[in-house]
């Protein structure tokens, strides 16, 4: 059996080493998607204590009274009766579930 020399043995380590490192940042990455659903109506009613607001909603494939969560609904203070447009954190609009505004356009009015 042949000699290998230190040298030899830190080369082949430090290449393995170098491959190694490529191939982690070659590695596919799961995708994050999300789904969002543009939503517009008539805001009817806010609620401080729980955090939503009910929406008559005009939106294709979402219509009716509709409730929605919002981060902070004194952000909509003054705005009842009027129009509105927002993201949900669904790309589906069910009966009674109650979902999350994700994205607005009200805070760039103000």
């Amino acid at each position: 059996m042949r000699k290998i020399s230190a040298i030899r043995i830190v080369i082949m380590a430090f290449s393995i080493a170098v491959f190694a490192a490529g191939m982690t940042l070659m590695a596919p990455r799961p995708a994050r998607a999300t789904d969002e659903l543009l939503v517009s109506g008539i805001l009817k009613s806010i609620h401080h204590t729980s955090k939503t607001i009910t929406m008559d909603v005009k939106s294709e494939g979402c219509r009716g009274i509709r409730r929605f969560r919002v981060d902070d609904p004194s952000d909509l203070d003054g705005y009842q009766g009027k129009r509105l447009a927002f993201y949900i954190n669904s790309s589906t609009c069910k009966g009674n579930t109650i979902y999350k505004v994700v994205r607005t356009e009200w805070e760039k009015k103000k």
